[in-house]
């Protein structure tokens, strides 16, 4: 399959992205990929459960730090809570 040889076939209100079989009008062959949108909507999806675990990281990392900076930029004062764990 050559990429320059597929086109978008609009129908039932969805679109997706085929190409010729043969060289005649059809058959067509569908090409179907899942849309971010679906996968991060499904519970346990693999691209939601990467996220999540990114998101997580980022968060735990980056949040400290973010709060400092805005309780500072402030003028309040910031004194870091003591880690019971």
């Amino acid at each position: 399959m050559k990429i320059k040889s597929v086109f978008l076939v609009h129908a039932n209100g969805g679109t997706f992205v085929a190409f010729r079989k043969t060289r005649e009008r059809l058959p067509i062959k569908g090409v179907y990929a899942e849309h971010p949108g679906t996968a991060m909507g499904q519970e346990g999806a693999a691209a939601r459960t990467a996220w999540e675990k990114e998101a997580n990281k980022q968060l735990a990392e980056r949040l400290p730090t973010e709060l400092q900076n805005q309780l500072l930029a402030e003028g309040l004062p910031y004194t870091a809570p003591a880690d019971n764990d």
